[in-house]
């Protein structure tokens, strides 16, 4: 009781009348009328309201007992008192809902009541979708979250196998979702689990939304399943995000080329695959810009990225669809020939991209002239690595330049 009403036995006992002096008026006189029983029983009894050392009335209970001696006479009183504002106001509230009920029945129904009403708020407060669906495939539940983020109405009818067309649920290869793995009619046949994605595209939202959904069966207390829940976020700006993310990894801030470790990533594949084929079939032809420091150095970076992307630009427009071009970094640039068949293919680009860039690049008023150098590699099986595909490409280079 110290810590509930905050003062200590000595305080009690220091101040004649402390207790009486802290009842609440209203309760003194039936406290002082009831107390006449504990004599009379020797037992006693009750609740009422008792002042803390912070102002606020708190509710307390008594329970006193008189000790006697064989003649009867009282000898001493003893007892305990204890802190019952949570119970005595909840039987308070649940008294004004149904005054014909028992005390317990009414604080239970009160409970349930707040808490109904704190989970209501809270699904209307989420930002996250949520659905319960039963057994029978009736959707029974849907928060406002869930409306805005699926911008569909709920099905007509509770018939789980028109729900992937109805919604437009997608998996994330972009095959339709089979009835089975639709997350709400999973959970809702048993199955717990956690971040699947799924996508939602529809006619009103023809670019698809991307949903990341974790599902949990509702089941009674012998373990019965009763139903389904699902909770899911729109992830699709994190998706883009993401991918972005991806793309600037693989790709040359600059140019806009693939960068290193996109070709790197690339080249392993087709070692890889050459590898399973025993066959060449494909090429690495290694580019960098002769005398590229002099641009430099002489008219500045500026003018020297400004050579580097109209290169790249360049080289784009020159390959084949299938083929990729990338930037390794500084002047060196690479061509990679995919499904060749003899070594013409390679050396007929390299002769193109050699003649095309004979022609100056255009700066706005001013045509630089840039030659380029370049050495081919083919591809076999007796690669293990990217890096010695490259490694001898670059030499390959080195040896076209000893040459001019």
């Amino acid at each position: 009781m110290a810590s509930a009403i905050g003062y200590t036995p000595e305080e009690w006992l220091h101040e004649p009348g402390f207790w009486l002096n802290h009842l609440h008026p209203e309760d003194v006189d039936r406290v002082l009328s009831g107390l006449s029983a504990l004599f009379g029983q020797a037992y006693h009894t009750h609740e009422y309201r008792l002042l803390d050392k912070w102002g606020h009335y708190r509710w307390v209970q008594d329970e006193l007992r008189l000790l006697q001696d064989e003649q009867g006479n009282p000898l001493e009183i003893v007892g305990y008192i204890a802190d019952v504002t949570d119970r005595k106001q909840a039987e308070l509230a649940l008294q004004q809902l149904n005054e014909d009920l028992e005390n317990l029945v009414h604080q239970r129904t009160q409970e349930l009541q707040e808490q109904t009403n704190l989970l209501e708020t809270i699904l209307n407060s989420l930002a996250d979708g949520v659905l319960v669906a039963n057994q029978s495939g009736e959707i029974i539940l849907q928060n406002p979250a869930a409306a805005q983020i699926t911008l569909t109405e709920l099905p007509s009818t509770p018939n789980p196998e028109n729900w992937g067309s109805h919604w437009g649920i997608y998996l994330p290869d972009n095959t339709p979702c089979p009835p089975a793995q639709i997350p709400l009619w999973r959970a809702a046949q048993g199955s717990a689990f956690d971040r699947m994605e799924v996508i939602l595209r529809n006619e009103r939202c023809p670019q698809g939304i991307y949903l990341e959904v974790s599902g949990r069966p509702l089941q009674n207390d012998t373990g019965q399943v009763l139903g389904g829940v699902v909770v899911f976020r729109d992830v699709s700006q994190r998706k883009q995000d993401e991918a972005q993310l991806r793309y600037n990894s693989l790709h040359d801030s600059l140019t806009d080329l693939p960068n290193r470790d996109f070709l790197t990533q690339k080249i392993t594949g087709l070692i890889q695959r050459t590898q399973a084929s025993r066959r060449q079939n494909f090429a690495v032809l290694f580019l960098d810009l002769d005398h590229f420091k002099v641009i430099n150095d002489s008219l500045g970076h500026a003018v020297g990225d400004q050579v580097l992307t109209q290169v790249a630009q360049r080289l784009r427009s020159l390959i084949r669809p299938a083929d990729q071009a990338a930037r390794l970094g500084g002047d060196e640039f690479v061509v990679l020939v995919e499904s060749i068949f003899d070594v013409k293919t390679p050396v007929r680009l390299a002769k193109r991209l050699l003649q095309e860039f004979q022609q100056p690049l255009g700066l706005g008023e001013r045509e630089i002239f840039v030659k380029t150098s370049i050495g081919i590699v083919l591809g076999n099986s007796s690669y293990q690595t990217a890096t010695d595909v490259l490694r001898d490409a670059d030499i390959a280079l080195y040896s076209s330049r000893q040459l001019h």
